[in-house]
């Protein structure tokens, strides 16, 4: 597996509302402009998406209580698990948040999207902590 990890973003939310709004895939749904909702599917803890003829499927594997969210691919074009780390920030309403993936790329796959996938981790954690992403 092939190792990748955010920036440590600080986010101006308390961690349990951050948990919440990850975990809540159906709230996650809704945020998403309606033209482009045909194409992506909810049930329970499973997000569904296609794009391009491609499906990737993924599921919340774990979820500890305000400081970690682990998912898992159900279908991709490859294996990759997701943690998204939650801390308590030096304020009380405040939130350290990294992301951390972790991918089954053979030589090839890692030497085309290496590095876009630690920019896009990276670009992730910086709207998230902007407000341009999911909170």
């Amino acid at each position: 597996m092939t190792e990748y990890k955010s920036k440590t973003v600080t986010v101006n939310a308390a961690p349990m509302a951050l948990f919440n709004r990850f975990t809540d895939l159906d709230a996650l749904l809704a945020a998403v402009p309606e033209q482009q909702r045909n194409d992506i599917s909810v049930e329970g803890d499973t997000l569904r998406v296609s794009y391009g003829g491609f499906t990737i499927a993924v599921k919340i594997i774990e979820k500890t209580p305000f400081s970690r969210i682990r998912v898992a691919d159900l279908e991709a074009p490859f294996h990759f698990t997701v943690t998204i780390n939650l801390r308590n920030g030096e304020l009380p309403l405040q939130t350290e948040l990294d992301i951390e993936l972790s991918a089954d790329l053979n030589f090839m796959m890692k030497a085309l999207i290496g590095g876009r996938i630690q920019e896009f981790l990276d670009k992730a954690v910086t709207a998230i902590a902007t407000g341009g992403g999911i909170i």
